[in-house]
């Protein structure tokens, strides 16, 4: 399927369509959004981006924690692996030389 102008426009309008529910209640009550005026502008802004906000509620906690765990294991071990390695290369070095 090609990604024509007229495929990105009805993937813009189902967007605005499928979020014309987002931060329940009325036009103005959603969080840093006060100063919108119409329904329109409202939509228009949670097509292109849903997240109210950067607050620990609505960010990427990535951003805020860092990577999670298993990341942070997982690269951890890779050092002790590469490590052990060039340790095991020296030691190859210094006994042929």
């Amino acid at each position: 399927m090609r990604r024509t102008r007229a495929w990105r426009r009805w993937q813009y309008q189902k967007r605005k369509m499928n979020r014309k529910h987002y931060w329940g209640g009325p036009i103005g009550s959603e969080p840093g959004v006060r100063y919108m005026k119409t329904e329109e502008e409202r939509l228009g802004m949670l097509a292109s981006t849903p997240h109210p906000c950067s607050c620990i509620g609505c960010a990427d906690l990535r951003r805020i924690e860092g990577p999670p765990m298993q990341e942070r294991r997982a690269t951890v071990d890779a050092q002790e692996q590469i490590e052990e390695q060039n340790k095991e290369v020296g030691r190859e070095l210094s006994q042929a030389a």
